[in-house]
């Protein structure tokens, strides 16, 4: 049943003219999130998020506005936000606080749920909100108002921005600091001065070598979609032993965070793709760096800019075309030392320069910087 809903999805996206697929997920996006549910006060919802208030601390507070459900689905367990960005904030020793509004939302509606953050703000007092941007649920008025506060930062970090960012232009302006991972997305109309270009990086403290037996040839963690299913395909017909993992794929899962960090530490080679699930554009992403800190061999789909983290050849082995990924799994997985010390050379490389609370820590304090230049002498 469910490989014939899956099906008839794609379907629906191919057949159905896109403005009225585009009205047809407003209307599923208003009913998942409606505007007035009203069922509970605003007070009590923040007292629920920020409890204890540590008003009084010297450590640095921030709010974490994000998704705690992976895609807000609790069947699908926690999500990439909640692993490495807001638990890697409260390890840098801040007091973090996260605040869902899209689990809220569906409970108490939009309106609610937006008073509610004004709300959480206000008796907290955090240094910074740091906004991890999925959907688009809380009022405007809201941002605009926190951004307002003199000893408060707000930050939207933009998924996708190659995409999204038509989608994102009026939103982003409400915020101090807007933080993309994509290049021409820092000269963008409207984001002169307030950009920042960040990158993903990896969970050191989850992501790590657990020294277990490396039993998988080649693995692949991630959804199916695009090409993906063809070059798969190609390498097991080389003969090429490949376990999949992830929604999508016959007989796979997702799988939890743990079992995703063991299939790493498992796989003598892991399998990464650069292209995006809409657009199709070579992006870098998270995996290359969670990967290779695992100490696993990368064996990654070439993506511009790859060359400023690894360097191709000594701490990854890039593929751009199918016939040159098959060749180069061939290859490695039969020269054992010249893997290991790719592999070696990449947990190095991202542990010393990738960890995401470096990352992060740089965000914080440019934010800060434009903050405090903001304010009146």
């Amino acid at each position: 049943m469910k490989s014939l809903l899956r099906i008839s999805k794609r379907i629906i996206k191919r057949l159905v003219p896109p403005k009225l697929l585009s009205k047809y997920k407003k209307l599923t996006f208003a009913k998942k999130y409606p505007v007035t549910k009203r069922r509970a006060h605003p007070e009590r919802i923040a007292f629920d998020v920020i409890y204890p208030y540590c008003r009084k601390t010297n450590d640095t507070k921030i709010i974490f506005v994000g998704l705690k459900a992976d895609y807000d689905d609790e069947l699908r367990g926690m999500s990439f936000e909640y692993y490495n960005f807001f638990l890697p904030l409260i390890e840098m020793g801040m007091v973090a606080k996260i605040f869902d509004p899209y689990e809220l939302s569906r409970k108490w509606g939009r309106t609610t749920t937006s008073k509610a953050l004004w709300e959480a703000v206000g008796q907290f007092q955090p240094h910074f909100v740091f906004y991890f941007h999925y959907l688009d649920v809380i009022e405007y008025e809201i941002w605009r108002k926190i951004s307002s506060i003199s000893s408060c930062s707000s930050i939207i970090w933009l998924a996708d921005d190659h995409w999204r960012h038509e989608e994102t232009a009026v939103l982003e302006k409400n915020f101090n600091l807007i933080v993309t991972t994509w290049k021409d997305g820092l000269t963008l109309l409207g984001r002169e001065g307030k950009a920042f270009l960040g990158q993903w990086g990896v969970n050191s403290g989850l992501f790590r070598d657990l020294g277990l037996q490396r039993d998988l040839d080649v693995s692949f963690i991630g959804q199916r979609y695009g090409e993906r299913e063809k070059y798969i395909n190609a390498l097991r017909k080389a003969g090429i032993k490949v376990q999949v993992f992830g929604t999508g794929w016959p007989n796979s899962h997702r799988l939890n965070q743990f079992e995703m960090i063991e299939a790493l530490n498992k796989s003598k080679m892991v399998l990464n793709f650069a292209d995006a699930s809409h657009s199709g554009i070579k992006q870098i992403k998270a995996r290359p760096f969670e990967a290779t800190a695992c100490g696993a061999c990368l064996l990654t789909e070439y993506s511009e800019g790859i060359e400023e983290f690894f360097q191709p050849g000594s701490e990854v082995v890039c593929f751009r075309t199918l016939d040159e990924m098959v060749d180069k799994a061939k290859y490695y997985l039969n020269q054992e030392k010249e893997r290991g010390e790719i592999a070696r050379a990449g947990k190095a490389r991202s542990v010393r320069e990738h960890d995401i609370k470096a990352r992060l820590q740089k965000i914080l304090d440019r934010a800060l910087e434009l903050k405090e230049g903001s304010k009146p002498d």
